[in-house]
Parts: C-alpha cells; structure tokens; sequence
C-alpha cells in the first residue's frame, strides 16, 4: 500500500540534521533511489514511511502533513550571511579602535598601517573560508 509524505518536510528534517540524501538512506536502511524517489514524488511504502520517521526522531504525522510549507525558517540557510555579518563586524570595530588609538596618541601611524593590514588580512581569510563552508554545505544537501 503507498502512503503519501510531504516531501518538502522530509528535505527539510533531513537538512536539519546536515545530512545527504545518501546518510540518510544509510542510516534507514533504504537505498538512495528511494530517498530520491520519496523526495521527488511524496509516495513511499508504509515501511519506508515508518523507517524515515524513526530515522528523523519525527512523527508519521509530521512526515506527512500538508501543513508543513517550505518557508518553514531554517537557520542552516543563513549561516553564511551571519558568518559575513560578524566579520564585518569584526573588522568595523577593530579599524574603529585602532583609528582612536591614532586619534587618541596612543599608536603610531606606522604601528596603526601594520594592524589595520593585518586586522584586513586576517577578514580577508575569515570571508574566504566561511565561503567554502558555504559552498561545500550546499554541496552536500
């Protein structure tokens, strides 16, 4: 008998926990065709159905529900833009405290060259690494 799931629901339980489309057929028990079948069409096996929700730690009826939409908030979605908005905001008061070092006579003009290209430098690398976190997190969904 085929039972019907949302599939929107089921990708978005299994983002949740970071996991392929591969790990979670692993760690069901089911093949990969059958998640992608599951994930493409919404229709599954009763036993398929009961694997899935086990796996998930979520109820059939979550599973199942037409109430669950896609705008459904995911943090995971974001992580990348809050990433960049805290580097940013790093390198906002950093260059904010050696500018008042400067103004205030406390660091030297060449001392306040030295850590601004480094304070630049250090955002720099901060941006290209949350960028391939970024890139590889949406590789594996």
């Amino acid at each position: 008998m085929k039972e019907t799931i949302n599939s929107e629901a089921l990708k978005c339980f299994r983002r949740e926990k970071s996991w392929s489309q591969e790990k979670l057929a692993n760690a069901a028990g089911l093949s990969l065709r059958t998640i992608q079948r599951v994930e493409n069409t919404g229709i599954a096996s009763l036993e398929t159905k009961l694997a899935l929700s086990s796996t998930l730690n979520v109820s059939i009826e979550q599973l199942s529900s037409s109430a669950f939409t896609s705008s459904f908030f995911n943090p995971r979605k974001y992580q990348a833009r809050y990433g960049y908005f805290g580097a940013g905001l790093g390198l906002l008061f950093a260059y904010s405290g050696i500018v008042s070092g400067v103004l205030s006579s406390n660091v030297s003009y060449g001392d306040a060259g030295v850590w601004l290209g480094a304070v630049s430098a250090f955002i720099g690398l901060s941006f290209g690494f949350i960028g391939v976190l970024a890139k590889r997190a949406k590789s594996n969904t």
